[in-house]
């Protein structure tokens, strides 16, 4: 299965330290394709691995220039074993919304999947073949619905509205494990059946000032080279968690 990294911080950060270990520790067990997603203002940007040769986050150029370069206040990264979908640009997390093009919510968006959801339709707006792809899109549609309604309003309200839509047309014996973001809040949610194959939490390690404020959410959990005393904490399951520059917001209910 896939592995996810989300990286929330206090200010804009390169993420150089967690970025490499993470490609370090989980590239060999999802040599599909990589991708980082992260925020240049409100401006949501995708970098992908490139064709067949750059498949492999650790050893792939491009990754190491984009966490090199790149300073942003949220980061999601994604390693990709192929369940669903080939080996393609297209087909590797992390997915993002442009609302300039897609009228959906009043802000780009970025998203990543850990998973399998089998019977999904596929979706208009998906450039791909994944299910990821195809779920985010309709977790989109669900938060603008909720947010056209009337009800009580709030991406956080809307986005929770949306992961209960999924389960009432999939079921809850599915695996959904994702993180998605704003370029303000991030949000994780995790959701497997335990003893199962597809059995994975999302974890989170917190630190403090000396690292400007950070929050990592990761399915794959690693050591940072000097700092392997720092504990992992397991997400509930069900339940969503909202981080803001690197502090907690709230923890849902089970949904």
């Amino acid at each position: 299965m896939c592995d996810l990294l989300g990286i929330s911080c206090n200010e804009n950060d390169r993420a150089s330290r967690s970025l490499p270990q993470f490609a370090k520790e989980f590239s060999d067990d999802n040599p599909d394709g990589w991708g980082i997603a992260y925020f240049e203002g409100a401006k949501a940007v995708i970098k992908r691995s490139q064709g067949k040769d750059d498949l492999k986050a650790k050893k792939s150029k491009l990754f190491r220039e984009t966490w090199k370069k790149v300073r942003s206040k949220n980061f999601i990264a994604h390693v990709r074993l192929a369940s669903r979908g080939i080996c393609t640009e297209l087909n590797c997390h992390p997915f993002a919304l442009d609302h300039n093009v897609h009228r959906i919510l009043e802000r780009d968006w970025i998203f990543a999947h850990n998973g399998t959801i089998r019977g999904f339709a596929e979706h208009p707006r998906s450039k791909g073949t994944t299910d990821s792809e195809n779920i985010f899109n309709e977790i989109l549609d669900s938060m603008k619905k909720y947010l056209s309604s009337g009800k009580i309003r709030g991406e956080y309200h809307a986005l929770k509205y949306a992961i209960e839509k999924i389960f009432k047309r999939y079921g809850r014996g599915i695996t959904l494990n994702l993180l998605m973001s704003d370029g303000n809040m991030h949000y994780a949610f995790s959701h497997y059946l335990p003893g199962s194959d597809f059995e994975r939490p999302i974890f989170m390690k917190r630190r403090g000032k000396a690292w400007g404020n950070v929050i990592l959410l990761t399915t794959g959990k690693f050591v940072t080279p000097g700092y392997a005393n720092e504990e992992w904490e397991k997400i509930p399951t069900d339940r969503l968690l909202v981080v803001n520059c690197g502090q907690i917001i709230t923890l849902s209910d089970p949904i």
